[in-house]
């Protein structure tokens, strides 16, 4: 038996396998478009990445007020603080550094995507897998570009799974997306727990990471 689809006027009345890819790769690139844009209405190129103000990583810019915790401590330029606010420096002299005088680097990085991709690996999202393997492995120039990190999260089984912290290697990200399986319930609650604790940790580990958790799934978690 051959089964082919419905024609109206010479179109077909269902959108082939490599139309709805497409159709998925131009929305899923607007979205990473429309996070990668820049606020206070800066135009940035399509290769330039916004750079991003931090305290605890990248390139030197300035010294700011030193914050335990905040930012790194700047000693030698600490102590020229205490040196200039405690008037004429005389060799052998004792220098008194008081918490006043401590200076620390507010630094520069350059901004990042990190996304965390939650899946629901259920009967009625499974199909969609592919087409999400295959967008991430199109779109794989562009994060290697702005040096982007994607981390994938199963939810599955009696718990969700971390298969994949962020890192850029996408190609693996993509290949674990393909092995998916269908498996017990769907605790879409740990899965999100889970997401939130990967969110927390990329901040700390990459200050100028931007991360946004993407969620597939069907909506109906199992236990509720």
């Amino acid at each position: 038996i051959e089964f082919t689809y419905p024609t109206i006027k010479s179109k077909s009345l269902f959108n082939s396998p490599k139309e709805i890819v497409s159709s998925a790769y131009k929305v899923f690139s607007k979205l990473i478009r429309s996070l990668r844009k820049s606020r206070r209405g800066q135009r940035l190129s399509r290769f330039r990445r916004r750079k991003i103000t931090t305290q605890m990583g990248g390139r030197k810019v300035r010294l700011v007020k030193y914050r335990r915790g905040k930012n790194f401590l700047a000693a030698y330029e600490s102590i020229l603080q205490a040196i200039k606010s405690g008037g004429r420096f005389v060799p052998g002299q004792m220098i008194s550094i008081k918490p006043r005088h401590f200076l620390g680097w507010e630094q520069q990085v350059q901004e990042s995507l990190t996304l965390i991709m939650a899946v629901d690996v259920s009967t009625s999202t499974l199909p969609a897998k592919n087409i999400i393997a295959k967008v991430i492995s199109g779109l794989s120039t562009s994060f290697k570009r702005h040096r982007d990190r994607i981390g994938l999260i199963s939810i599955h089984g009696e718990q969700a799974e971390i298969l994949n912290h962020p890192s850029r290697n996408h190609r693996v990200v993509a290949k674990s997306i393909m092995q998916l399986e269908v498996k017990g319930l769907t605790p879409l609650g740990d899965g999100m727990v889970k997401a939130m604790e990967m969110v927390k940790m990329e901040k700390i580990r990459n200050p100028g990471s931007k991360p946004v958790v993407i969620t597939l799934t069907d909506c109906f978690p199992e236990p509720l």
